[in-house]
């Protein structure tokens, strides 16, 4: 690759700030909710190569019947759905295991 297209890719890649909603979504979905999403690449504004790939909401639901409907009603293959992560049991772990070799 030619210098001058990599300290271009460079500078880009240095001043490229996230605007996506990756955090909000994360925070979204650990509070219960389903988000309907799609991700888009970043481009170099000089090169056109790829430096991010960022996340978006499209929209918030209570429940994932709510999400896929609205899924299916928009039609949009692009899109998923981001589901909270999934409930353990904690219950096991409240009292020492005597016998843990830890």
């Amino acid at each position: 690759m030619n210098t001058n297209l990599q300290n271009a890719f460079t500078l880009s890649r240095s001043e490229y700030r996230p605007s996506g909603d990756d955090k909000k979504i994360i925070e979204l979905a650990n509070g219960g909710k389903f988000i309907l999403a799609y991700t888009q690449d970043v481009h170099c504004q000089f090169t056109d190569a790829v430096i991010a790939v960022e996340e978006y909401i499209v929209s918030v639901h209570d429940s994932l019947k709510e999400a896929k409907r609205y899924l299916d009603q928009e039609s949009f293959r692009e899109f998923y759905i981001v589901e909270p992560p999934a409930q353990t049991e904690t219950s096991a772990l409240t009292g020492a295991d005597p016998c843990a070799p830890f």
